[in-house]
């Protein structure tokens, strides 16, 4: 049996997806939508009985008893064979039967945040699974899975799928987090917490490439990255405090194409935490300043006169000086919004 923790090497395709097939599945079944995204299709193997075992702790390591678990397997003919339960003393809930594909997994339970994810049933080498004859070997699974839990979570400035036009290239834009706009004239932003500053160039067909550069106006102002994947693991993506310090003060994501070769500057396992308005005193202590969170690498493009800026998520403690970003979302500072923009993640 090998033991594994979930991790993105262990995510990559081992063969290929059909993407058309997955969203057929995710129609016809009903089992929880997170989890049903979570279920690649690959191409079918050999099928072999392969038992998953999930076993969940706490942050102390201490086993969680009597969590809602469930395992499902992809099934040839577009259904899943799934089996729910809860863990027992151990933490452990454990699962056999014949796997032809990815296997997805979920674990939750009152008083933590819901983790989910999905493992592959074969031997893997790095990022490749192992061959024999043309075949993967399949093998038994373990995941260890630690559930967060659910502390102190607030009110936040929230907002999701956030996009913007881009007005201007070439020339430094103040964007307003708190209000998540533009700064005038461009917007109804009314402090500058970011400059954006987006350059592109069109040289011919499938021959571009461009720019967007992100400052900020204060010199102890700042962004620190963390991990921050979708695909897997706790819906709380991010610790539930922003650091006090090592923040950095200027990125730049780039593109470019050129023919046949497409590069683009773009990781969406990578979060930011922000901070903003910082004030010092004369020693260069921090008196004053907030802190926010974004879900997600920042997107951007657009080659001819219309560009984008679009966030996935991103939350603000307008309280100056509390790092707490842990969001309640059912109490968002912005009040309603339209379904889409509505953070699905604490």
């Amino acid at each position: 049996t090998s033991r594994r923790t979930w991790s993105t090497a262990s995510a990559a395709p081992v063969l290929h997806v059909l993407q058309k097939e997955v969203n057929k599945t995710k129609q016809a079944l009903f089992l929880p939508p997170a989890l049903l995204a979570l279920i690649a299709v690959v191409g079918c193997s050999p099928d072999e009985v392969i038992s998953v075992t999930l076993q969940a702790s706490d942050a102390n390591g201490k086993p969680v008893e009597n969590a809602d678990a469930t395992i499902a397997f992809y099934q040839p003919d577009s259904t899943f064979n799934s089996q729910s339960g809860k863990t027992n003393a151990k933490g452990i809930f454990s699962y056999k039967a014949k796997s032809y594909d990815d296997i997805g997994y979920s674990i939750e339970k009152s008083g933590f945040y819901r983790s989910a994810g999905k493992i592959h049933p074969y031997r893997m080498d790095g990022s490749a699974a192992v061959l024999v004859d043309g075949q993967p070997i399949y093998e038994d699974q373990r995941v260890d899975i630690e559930l967060k839990e659910v502390l102190t979570p607030i009110p936040l400035v929230a907002y999701a799928n956030w996009e913007l036009n881009i007005p201007e290239r070439n020339v430094k834009l103040g964007y307003d987090v708190l209000a998540g706009d533009w700064v005038p004239p461009h917007g109804n932003g009314e402090s500058i917490d970011i400059f954006f500053e987006y350059k592109s160039e069109y040289r011919e067909e499938y021959d571009y490439s461009g720019s967007l550069q992100m400052t900020f106006p204060n010199e102890y102002d700042g962004f620190a990255e963390f991990e921050s994947n979708f695909s897997y693991g706790s819906a709380l993506k991010s610790e539930y405090r922003a650091p006090t310090s090592g923040y950095m003060s200027k990125k730049i994501w780039r593109f470019k194409r050129d023919r046949g070769y497409n590069q683009r500057d773009f990781d969406e396992s990578v979060g930011y935490w922000l901070r903003l308005r910082t004030t010092v005193d004369e020693a260069g202590k921090i008196r004053a300043a907030l802190y926010a969170k974004v879900y997600g690498d920042i997107q951007f493009g657009g080659i001819h006169e219309k560009a984008f800026l679009k966030f996935s998520a991103v939350y603000v403690n307008p309280e100056q000086n509390d790092t707490n970003l842990e969001f309640d979302p059912d109490r968002n500072l912005l009040g309603e919004l339209k379904p889409k923009n509505r953070p699905r993640y604490p």
